[in-house]
């Protein structure tokens, strides 16, 4: 009878979030540690990647998408923000999806990668003859996008239904 031993490396934990180094050091220990068992107890070893959260959620209403960006805005991995932001730069391009909506309610503060992504996600929808709108920004987040004057190019709204109202009367 074969024994078997799950081992699951979770990628949210605070060292790995900040670098990427702590997953992999972590990932090696455990896999040596695991190796060691393995002479002892004779069992198959099984790893598995917890999975990576989002940064990016998304919903549809009738011709815009709706970004929802959660989780520590300022532990969000580069490579990670950039992927999905990608995915959702290529919903916008698509047929039947004319405007942006940037509901900011589940972050309560994020850096420059996210600022940046937020931008090039706007002009996407605008270039493309759309309109784009924020809403729901903490205080603070609010003072951060009025002071880089973001509101003259996007609008700021105090919740999803105004923002909707605004890209797309009717549906809000």
């Amino acid at each position: 009878m074969e024994l078997q031993l799950f081992i699951t490396v979770p990628c949210v934990a605070e060292e790995c979030r900040r670098d990427g180094m702590g997953r992999i050091l972590s990932a090696a220990w455990i896999a040596v540690t695991a190796f060691q068992m393995r002479s002892i107890i004779r069992s198959r070893i099984v790893f598995s990647m917890a999975a990576k959260p989002r940064v990016f959620d998304t919903e549809t209403i009738g011709n815009t998408l709706i970004v929802i960006p959660h989780g520590d805005g300022l532990g969000f991995r580069y490579v990670d923000v950039q992927i999905e932001a990608n995915q959702i730069r290529r919903t916008i391009a698509e047929p039947g999806v004319n405007h942006l909506v940037i509901d900011l309610a589940e972050l309560e503060y994020f850096g420059s990668e996210v600022i940046g992504v937020f931008i090039t996600m706007a002009r996407e929808a605008t270039n493309r003859g759309g309109k784009a709108a924020m809403c729901n920004a903490s205080e603070k987040m609010r003072q951060v996008l009025e002071s880089m004057k973001l509101f003259k190019l996007w609008p700021h709204c105090d919740s999803r239904k105004e923002a909707l109202e605004i890209v797309e009367p009717g549906i809000g």
